[in-house]
């Protein structure tokens, strides 16, 4: 399957079970500095948002381009899951950018 330009470089991404990763997304390509960070949205392959229950903590921006998401948490085995985070630019526009997570034992 081909990667669209909103999809995270390395993605998919690989996580255990018992795993707790926060996520990085660069938008240093994307244009001016990131102003905010709007959302972050974990679905599972039924496109139910799961945020609630499996991700700890709110995004934060550093270095200006770069949004750290809450720590994903709880996955299950074998399921794939979709992280998507909408960045609000210095010039106004709002753009989303996600991975995908596939989680393992």
């Amino acid at each position: 399957m081909s990667r669209t330009p909103r999809e995270a470089v390395n993605s998919p991404f690989y996580q255990g079970e018992d795993e707790e990763v926060a996520y990085e997304f660069q938008f240093e390509n994307w244009g001016t500095p990131v102003a905010a960070t709007q959302v972050q949205e974990l679905k599972d392959q039924t496109g139910t948002d799961i945020t609630a229950t499996n991700v700890t903590g709110a995004p934060f921006i550093t270095d200006d381009t770069v949004i750290v998401t809450g720590r994903v948490h709880s996955l299950t085995a074998g399921e794939s899951y979709r992280l998507e985070v909408l960045a609000e630019f210095d010039d106004g526009n709002t753009y989303e950018a996600f991975c995908q997570i596939h989680a393992e034992v």
